[in-house]
């Protein structure tokens, strides 16, 4: 009997807001080497001995100020998009998260334990980079091939220009009932140029292209395309050399050339997370309140959403 199976992965998140917890997550997070490619013990010294213990107590206190009852956004929404695509499906579907050490291998034993036949391993996230969709496929093909269950896996690629992903960041969108008026920020997450230049022009791995294209599809929707003005940005930046134009300099500049209300939309994450809810609905509005700026509207990722778990199928 054949019976298959959805593996869902995302980044992951610390277990808790304490400093030890923070601290643990971002030593697995920043020690992967397609996060930070550089040699071995450089890195491994470089964030033990340097940017976790400067960096763990500010990630804790902004973690703090996301932190939902439940635990943590991206998780809970994340669980909540696996929940809607088993409902959707029929079939069982598992969650696992990149960073959180264990997930994976929990999430493919008990595939097997299930009697899967065939698992279709969908990372979630929409535009391929090396550092997010690429880590977390070759990490569940290596864990794959050293647990060898009796099952086959399906990859699955990004789904950047998927009607049904589309349509759900349309709906979110039109949820938030901005006025034409609203000047709408299209705000990917960014990328170091290394990591781009090495895909340029191959449309199933060119991340800069693939956030063209999303943003391209979304402003052809008739619930965004009333909206006047427009622009892609990039977030998250961590070091020199990363894409442009970075978010957080826009929100500074954009009251200055008479942009008194913005939307902010993040295409590169299905759930609401410390870049979204945080970098954007807090540290992002402070700057362009004080920027002169009137009103920042952060427009919720997809999440649970019926819509986006349908282009997961």
């Amino acid at each position: 009997m054949t019976l298959v199976g959805y593996l869902l992965t995302n980044t992951g998140s610390p277990r808790s807001c304490c400093v030890e917890d923070v601290g643990q997550y971002l030593r697995t997070f920043l020690t992967d080497p397609a996060i930070m490619g550089m040699p071995y013990l450089l890195r491994q010294l470089l964030v033990r001995g340097i940017i976790v213990p400067r960096r763990a107590p500010k990630s804790a206190k902004r973690y703090r100020q996301i932190w939902m009852p439940e635990g943590s956004p991206l998780v809970v929404y994340s669980r909540q998009l696996a929940e809607e695509l088993s409902r959707l499906s029929g079939c069982p579907t598992y969650l696992a998260m990149r960073y959180e050490e264990g997930s994976v291998d929990r999430a493919l034993r008990q595939a097997e334990a299930d009697g899967v036949t065939e698992l279709i391993s969908q990372p979630l996230y929409p535009q391929y980079a090396s550092s997010s969709f690429g880590s977390a496929s070759n990490f569940i093909r290596r864990r794959y091939e050293a647990l060898r269950p009796s099952y086959r896996l399906t990859e699955r690629g990004p789904f950047y220009d998927h009607p049904d992903f589309i349509h759900s960041l349309a709906e979110q969108v039109a949820g938030a009932e901005l006025s034409p008026e609203t000047h709408l920020l299209l705000s990917f997450h960014g990328i170091p140029l290394s990591q781009v230049k090495p895909y340029l022009r191959d449309p199933e791995r060119d991340y800069t292209y693939q956030c063209r294209r999303t943003m391209e599809l979304l402003l052809e929707c008739p619930e965004v395309s009333p909206l006047r003005s427009h622009e892609l940005v990039y977030q998250s930046r961590f070091g020199h050399r990363w894409l442009t134009p970075e978010l957080k300099k826009r929100l500074a500049a954009l009251p200055g050339e008479g942009v008194r209300r913005v939307a902010v939309l993040c295409p590169s994450f299905v759930a609401d997370c410390l870049e979204t809810l945080e970098e954007v609905g807090i540290d992002g509005r402070k700057i362009f309140h004080e920027a002169g700026g009137e009103e920042l509207t952060l427009i919720p990722c997809p999440n649970g959403s019926p819509t986006l778990a349908r282009a997961l199928l």
